[in-house]
């Protein structure tokens, strides 16, 4: 009798630990796909406010060489 509890116990704490240690490293796997995601968001937005500013740029001195004619 006591070996069956001794050994229920010790596989309930064993399937404890292998849940722990998956839910670590489901968020681990979160954790880094949102960094990555995060990134590809920054590097969008530079990519697109490039253009945006050049976009300014060129209708400024358009404004500016049509002020000097």
């Amino acid at each position: 009798m006591v070996v069956i509890v001794v050994i229920i116990i010790i596989s309930v704490i064993i399937i404890i630990i292998i849940v722990i240690v998956i839910v670590v490293f489901l968020l681990l796997v979160v954790v880094i796909v949102i960094i990555v995601v995060i990134v590809i968001l920054i590097m969008n937005n530079f990519n697109t406010v490039k253009p945006i500013a050049q976009l300014i740029f060129a209708v400024n001195s358009d404004v500016i060489s049509n002020l000097f004619d």
